[in-house]
């Protein structure tokens, strides 16, 4: 009798807990990840999409100062789901040896991106359409295992780039071809199919879709071609063009490096150049209805009102800016300014933030918000729900890298050319700035406040910015950048205090104090040893600063914490 009292409270004990259990798991926000291709901010892409303005931009928080760490797919893509800044994840271009699939599982990464720590948090996960390039039919299965997903539909090679015969990888089936079938429709219906999924499992999920639009089509035998809208959109906006802002196809030069050498585009080209940008919009369209259909399905299983969804492209785009054809890859604000919004629970209706956040930020911000647990050194930051900055966390920066060639196969004067560069932004209440370093040595910096279209470099100027000299203003951009090139975990989160660990200084305008000039005038400098095109720390010499307070140097990469040196 004794035996089956106890039994029974042993079962009733067993039953609180699981219902304790589930109704925490039923507490857990949801989380939706939209990660467009090539999506522009700057050309105004976001205004031809009224859903997801009605849906998701009036519903939350648009983060006007959003940056992709790299304007590369791959890259991009890699430093997003693992909050890592591509120096560390390695993963640095589209294919082997510097990037691609096959990259990112030889540095281990699918074992340590957002879905594994969203599973080991109590999370169903779902991952839809594109990952990266080189994802193709014969490696597909390799390191599918340790990736943490309970379902998948990957987009991979020869179909990821397909809009009507894209080719699908589900679970652990074999690649299948859906020709005459809209990609990005195709995928939406797959993407609601999980949350189907969810909703009968009653686990809290994650789920990422990941559409190609408005990225260029591939047609075997004639290469690369512009974006391929569905066929209910092909009619829209025949009267659009490239916006006309003062970096379009300028009479004179501008940039740096290669950039400088660009010849003036001819009407023929721009005329075609608007036809890829209408067509880039068109395609658009099927997100935006994508996007709606996302939010109807989480209305029909009554998920909405406890769903985060982010909304994001991992990286801009260039139309004929700065003479360019279209492509990404530059530090240009195009290329590296970036849609995103957010809507869920606890987030402003309607608001601009206009606080620097990045790709970096993304993973531990979800990780943070679902009460999970990641790597403990994330180089990306909690965004506030707020979308609002406070003294002690400024959010002021980003920094931007590139490694490899110039990707303009129409100019055979640029071909093999390099563009590897260094650039960060730096935007408080009032300034606005860029700065760049180019393997070849040539700088940029540009006043963003006046100079919102990057056409005068005032490197090396007499030009005055917060009252000071540009040399002053340069010293602490450069140290500044060569914290961040190399950085690690807190390094990336607060640059300056690295270089000040006495915590003083959190913000350009703290670190331009005159005390500190000395400082910074003995500060190395950034600079390459070689134009590699892809991450070789033995060629971005130095890698070392000085700290204030203390004449030996640190490398960014070993420090875990800040000391407290005292004063220079």
């Amino acid at each position: 009798m004794i035996l089956k009292y106890i039994f029974w409270l042993w079962m009733a004990a067993a039953a609180a807990v699981a219902q304790d259990e589930e109704s925490a798991a039923a507490n857990k926000p949801n989380f939706i990840v939209i990660l467009t291709d090539d999506q522009d901010q700057q050309l105004d892409s976001m205004k031809y999409m009224p859903k997801v303005k009605k849906l998701l931009t009036d519903e939350g928080v648009y983060f006007n100062h959003h940056y992709a760490t790299v304007a590369l797919c791959c890259p991009a893509r890699a430093s997003l789901w693992t909050g890592k800044a591509a120096h560390n994840t390695n993963v640095t271009s589209l294919k082997p040896p510097y990037g691609g699939y096959p990259k990112f599982v030889e540095e281990g990464w699918n074992s340590k991106w957002l879905p594994v720590y969203m599973q080991k948090s109590g999370y169903k996960t779902y991952f839809t359409g594109k990952l990266m390039n080189t994802h193709n039919t014969k490696n597909y299965m390799n390191g599918l295992k340790e990736m943490g997903l309970d379902g998948h539909d990957f987009m991979i090679e020869p179909g990821t780039y397909q809009y009507t015969n894209t080719t699908l990888q589900h679970n652990f089936d074999k690649p299948k071809s859906y020709p005459g079938v809209y990609a990005t429709d195709l995928l939406a219906n797959k993407s609601m199919a999980w949350i189907d999924d969810a909703a009968k499992a009653k686990k809290p999920f994650f789920l990422a879709i990941n559409p190609v639009n408005p990225h260029n089509n591939y047609q075997w035998g004639k290469g690369w071609t512009k974006p391929v809208p569905a066929k209910r959109h092909e009619g829209k906006f025949n009267d659009t063009k490239v916006p006309r802002g003062v970096s379009f196809n300028p009479d004179k030069p501008s940039g740096a490096a290669w950039v400088q050498e660009l010849k003036q585009l001819s009407d023929a080209v721009i005329k075609d150049n608007d036809l890829f940008y209408r067509r880039r919009l068109q395609a658009l369209q099927a997100v935006d209805d994508l996007v709606e259909t996302t939010i109807d399905t989480l209305k029909r299983h009554n998920m909405l009102n406890n769903t985060y969804i982010i909304y994001t492209s991992d990286n801009g785009f260039h139309i004929s800016q700065h003479r360019l054809m279209p492509g990404k890859r530059c530090p240009y604000e195009e290329d590296v300014n970036v849609p995103m919004i957010i809507r869920g629970p606890g987030i402003p209706k309607g608001k601009t933030a206009d606080i620097v956040t990045s790709h970096l930020d993304i993973a531990p911000t979800i990780v943070e918000w679902a009460d999970g647990k990641g790597p403990g050194d994330f180089d990306g930051s909690v965004i506030p729900k707020e979308g609002t900055t406070t003294p002690d966390e400024p959010w002021e920066h980003v920094e931007v890298e590139h490694w490899g060639a110039v990707s303009d196969k129409n100019d055979i004067l640029l071909s093999g050319k390099a563009n590897t560069y260094k650039a960060i932004r730096v935007i408080g209440d009032k300034y606005n700035l860029f700065y760049s370093v180019w393997c070849e040595g040539d700088h940029e910096v540009y006043d963003m406040s006046t100079d919102p279209h990057q056409m005068n470099n005032l490197y090396n100027s007499t030009e005055k910015i917060l009252g000071v000299s540009m040399k002053k203003l340069e010293h602490r951009l450069d140290a500044l950048t060569l914290v961040l090139k190399t950085c690690k975990a807190k390094t990336c989160q607060r640059p300056w205090e690295a270089l000040h660990p006495d915590g003083k200084v959190k913000t350009l305008v703290d670190a331009l104090d005159p005390k500190y000039d000395d400082f910074y005038n003995k500060q190395n400098r950034v600079k390459f040893n070689e134009c590699s095109r892809g991450y070789i720390v033995s060629n971005e010499y130095p890698i070392k600063y000085h700290t204030y307070g203390n004449r030996s140097s640190v490398d960014a990469r070993d420090v875990e914490a800040f000391g407290n040196y005292g004063m220079f």
